[in-house]
């Protein structure tokens, strides 16, 4: 123990003040003097802080020993891991953790950085960098190495927008995603977490608020085609009201028709408008059947001598919502 900290203690002391040991020294001594300072001397010295580390890192990952060791298959990653330092302090949070921008700026970054060396050579006799044109051959490897962290940086922000609309749209994690080339779709079976269904749901307390035990008559006028065209919005509206607040309420849309050949099964239609998979589009229905009861009082209160027979009322039964089914092209709006 005492040997690797001596090899420490002498990898760390300065050879002279123009060295990496140097400005890491300065960038711990600004560490501490923002700690006991506050705003906004404390930024000013903390900027300069992440300035001297950045000089550092970059100094000792081009130092001869250890540019070896940074070289993997002819590839020196020297300049991703001074960019990694750079977009934290640039595009980071205060804290220093990183954050969305930090990622998606590392790769062009770093490749900027790595394309430096190829501008700027060291002069033996003048002892100071000069500026140089690169050659043809350097030129191609810039532009490659630029374009390849391009594309990885474009599937950093692929990863943050996908996320950002899983969190906004929970309805998208229930969509198919067996033809996608860079999704994995961990719970296929998995479609209790889309909000077609929770809408569906408060569709279904609604309409039963609405029916269930009213007259017969108010039953069969609320479900005639031109008073139907007419409740269905208003059903979504009070359903609307019922659903967890999320950023995908907006983009359900609820239907309902009384399905042909039918003693007044209301089908509901849940039609999501959102992004999806399917590029026609999907919907969820739940039907529910509507027939008359007779209502049924206490013993006491009814008349055995009676012969009227007991009032027909309204019923509501409805069944577990459908499957995701894709819109069919005469009903796509």
């Amino acid at each position: 123990m005492i040997t690797i900290l001596d090899q420490i203690r002498k990898r760390l002391k300065a050879p002279g003040w123009a060295s990496w040991q140097t400005f890491i020294s300065l960038s711990v001594f600004s560490v501490i003097v923002a700690g006991i300072t506050n705003s906004p001397i404390q930024i000013i010295i903390a900027n300069l802080g992440w300035l001297f580390l950045v000089i550092g890192i970059w100094w000792f990952t081009y130092d001869p020993i250890v540019k070896k060791k940074l070289t993997f298959n002819g590839l020196f990653i020297g300049p991703w891991i001074v960019g990694a330092i750079m977009c934290l302090w640039l595009f980071g949070s205060w804290n220093g953790a990183p954050t969305p921008a930090s990622f998606i700026s590392w790769p062009p970054v770093s490749a900027l950085i790595w394309s430096t060396r190829r501008f700027i050579k060291g002069d033996p006799d003048k002892k100071t960098p000069t500026y140089t044109v690169p050659k043809p051959d350097d030129r191609q490897d810039i532009v490659l190495m630029l374009l390849s962290n391009l594309i990885i940086s474009c599937w950093f922000q692929l990863h943050f927008l996908l996320q950002d609309w899983l969190i906004a749209y929970p309805t998208i994690r229930s969509d198919d995603f067996s033809r996608s080339a860079f999704v994995v779709e961990l719970y296929p079976e998995n479609t209790s977490n889309t909000g077609g269904i929770t809408l569906l749901n408060a569709a279904e307390q609604s309409l039963k608020t609405r029916l269930e035990g009213k007259p017969w008559a108010d039953v069969e006028r609320w479900l005639s085609p031109e008073q139907l065209n007419q409740e269905i919005p208003r059903l979504a509206a009070d359903a609307q009201k019922q659903m967890p607040r999320s950023s995908e309420n907006n983009l359900w849309d609820l239907r309902g028709r009384v399905l042909p050949d039918s003693q007044y099964t209301l089908e509901l239609q849940a039609i999501w408008q959102g992004p999806s998979a399917r590029t026609e589009g999907y919907y969820i229905t739940k039907a529910c059947q509507i027939s008359q009861g007779r209502k049924l009082g206490p013993p006491a209160t009814v008349d055995p001598g009676s012969s009227a027979p007991s009032p027909r009322l309204g019923t509501v039964k409805c069944e577990a919502p459908s499957q995701p089914r894709p819109i069919p092209p005469q009903t796509q709006t």
